[in-house]
């Protein structure tokens, strides 16, 4: 991706996000779009155990298992910090964002549960919306990096994993679809800006690499 892309990617995300906070803090008409969704995913009354799995695209501890294992073996093979780093740079951008919103906001969640005794006013925005965008974003662009022919898979595989978070979410009524929609934006202002910090130390690199050779 080029610069400007991704600088207007990270610009687009962080407007979108900063709307959707606006409107839930004002609760605005996005509030009474949420109540719909959520009595209409209760009329729909799905089976929760599949989509409790399905949903697990977006658990941060699941993408995390699966991910740093391969990513510290490339890091170590290729003396350099750059394929475990970009991720863990990208993970406490997303996480950090997630975090503070959900504190400032303190909206609570469409449903009671035990999962919501300890933290019941945590809702806004989804984290699992934001991992699903940012980490599986993060890898489906790090291991297509100079493979252009798979940039089309790569792209869609991210957004299957993140629309299947988001319906799962909704479906068994986990988070509020605004919720979802402020974790995609979130999700993608920490990949564009990890992305775009890491090329930036890569180009640097080459720079010094090539006024060291003069």
């Amino acid at each position: 991706m080029t610069p400007r892309r991704l600088t207007n990617v990270t610009a687009a995300c962080t407007i979108v996000l900063a709307y959707l906070t606006w409107l839930i803090a004002t609760k605005g008409w996005l509030w009474h779009v949420d109540q719909a969704a959520i009595r209409f995913a209760r009329a729909l009354d799905v089976d929760r155990r599949f989509f409790e799995i399905t949903v697990m695209f977006g658990l941060r501890g699941l993408i995390v298992t699966l991910a740093l294992p391969v990513l510290a073996w490339i890091s170590w093979t290729r003396r350099s910090w750059i394929p475990i780093g970009g991720f863990v740079v990208v993970l406490a951008f997303e996480t950090g964002i997630v975090g503070a919103l959900k504190m400032a906001m303190e909206r609570p969640f469409p449903y009671r549960g035990k999962l919501l005794l300890e933290a019941p006013l945590l809702a806004f925005p989804s984290g699992h919306a934001a991992n699903a965008v940012a980490l599986w974003g993060y890898l489906a662009w790090f291991f297509t990096r100079g493979l252009p022919h798979k940039h089309a898979a790569a792209r869609r595989f991210v957004v299957a994993a993140a629309l299947t978070t988001g319906v799962s979410s909704w479906l068994i009524r986990t988070h509020w679809p605004s919720d979802l929609l402020a974790g995609f934006a979130i999700g993608g202002i920490a990949l564009s800006a990890g992305i775009a910090l890491i090329e930036a130390i890569e180009r640097t690199q080459v720079s010094r690499g090539a006024n060291a050779l003069h």
